[in-house]
């Protein structure tokens, strides 16, 4: 679906960490003959500690630019920029985690390789 860009901007949340960046861009559309505005979901962790980041990310999105979207029939407010990522530290933690599985498969077979020598 095709949307217009009607809102950009950034907003600062405070937390115990620190202060985070996030860019808050709403987009325009109409959906089933009815004319709505939503927040527009960029990826699973568009804010940042760094606000020029952020800053960069909702320049990348300006007021009166057309993008397309994913729009959840069922959930109408839940828009998704069409290459929506869950962010590169899921995906980071994703490789950590199966190297570490098959490190811990490869010692568990030195481990019993070692124990059937023994008994010969």
């Amino acid at each position: 679906m095709t949307v217009d860009i009607v809102s950009s901007q950034v907003r600062k949340e405070s937390g115990s960490k620190g202060a985070t960046y996030c860019p808050n861009v709403k987009v325009g559309f109409r959906f089933a003959g009815e004319a709505r505005e939503s927040e527009l979901q960029i990826s699973q962790l568009p804010c940042s500690p760094i606000k020029l980041s952020a800053l960069n990310t909702a320049r990348d999105f300006r007021v009166g630019k057309t993008i397309d979207v994913y729009v959840n029939p069922e959930n109408p407010s839940g828009v998704r920029f069409e290459s929506y990522s869950l962010g590169w530290g899921f995906y980071v933690t994703l490789v950590i985690g199966c190297f570490a599985l098959l490190f811990m498969a490869y010692l568990r077979f030195i481990k019993l390789t070692k124990a059937s020598k023994g008994r010969d």
